[in-house]
């Protein structure tokens, strides 16, 4: 579960610090685009892995009042990949 935990903290700051990173006149290359969607579909398929084996309580567990289970963040993520 720590290992899950630690994929998804990461991920989560990868798509929130990327969007500050680039200038919104940056120009990405067809290879740049071609290496951060491989980066992210390999990602996508990493979280869906570790979410498969959970069990519905342990998707939905918050350690804390305040903190995020497993479901919490994964939705949060979709929200975002949606736009």
């Amino acid at each position: 579960m720590g290992r899950f935990l630690t994929l998804l903290l990461l991920t989560a700051f990868a798509c929130a610090t990327s969007a500050q990173a680039q200038p919104a006149n940056a120009v990405w290359s067809a290879e740049d685009r071609h290496e951060v969607m491989t980066a992210l579909q390999t990602t996508r398929k990493d979280l869906l892995d570790l979410v498969k084996p959970l069990s519905e309580r342990q998707f939905f567990h918050r350690l804390d009042a305040k903190g995020w289970s497993a479901n919490d963040i994964v939705e949060h993520l979709g929200l975002i990949e949606e736009g």
